[in-house]
């Protein structure tokens, strides 16, 4: 009845290695002193810090800036909070990565969606990621004509793995009670796997 699938790794990955990223635009804007290994050392704590109390375990709130400031800090070797240097990278971090030529979309992924709702199944996304992605996804020519409803954790206050997320994917859809009939493909054992399996999902699969 239903299809929901993952973003990062899954519907769009980079260009660009992420590390390169970084350190390109570190160049770019006089930062020195900071290496490939260095850089994916503070990505690497970033993501494993617990978010903050009041954020109830979510990563992403608003548009992420929460998150990605202190992480694009320790990655351009401790810039302090209020270096102008650290606004201007991450304001260019930023404009890349809402630039849909930054990403690499999936073979055969628009195509295969075209086809799922020409037979009546339903298809959603389904993303531990902050309020850009619609934008982004629509810019990658993932429009309404292809994709149902877009989920995004930021906007539930709920990341995978926690069933609300998919929950609520479920309610768009209108498939409230029909989860045992929905698909749910992802990259993460955890995040995706585990967490269509608390919601009711008939099947998961890994991408």
């Amino acid at each position: 009845r239903a299809l929901t699938v993952d973003v990062g790794g899954c519907l769009l990955s980079p260009v660009e290695p992420v590390t390169e990223t970084y350190l390109r635009l570190a160049a770019v804007h006089g930062v020195r002193g900071i290496t490939r290994d260095s850089v994916k050392a503070a990505i690497r704590a970033g993501f494993a810090a617990p978010p903050p109390p009041e954020q109830r375990g979510v990563r992403y709130v608003g548009d992420g800036r929460g998150f990605w400031r202190p992480l694009v800090a320790a990655a351009m070797g401790g810039l302090a909070d209020d270096d102008p240097t650290l606004d201007a990278v991450l304001d260019d971090l930023y404009a890349h990565y809402e630039n849909p030529a930054a990403w690499c979309v999936a073979p055969g992924a628009k195509e295969a969606f075209k086809q799922l709702r020409a037979g009546g199944v339903k298809v959603a996304v389904i993303s531990n990621w902050d309020t850009r992605l619609p934008k982004l996804l629509r810019d990658c020519g993932f429009d309404e004509s292809l994709i149902d409803t877009v989920v995004v954790s930021a906007e539930q206050m709920s990341d995978k793995p926690d069933a609300r997320i998919f929950e609520a994917a479920m309610e768009r859809l209108g498939e409230v009670g029909n989860e045992a009939a929905c698909v749910h493909v992802g990259d993460s054992s955890v995040n995706d796997v585990e967490g269509s399996a608390r919601a009711g999902f008939g099947a998961s699969l890994l991408w």
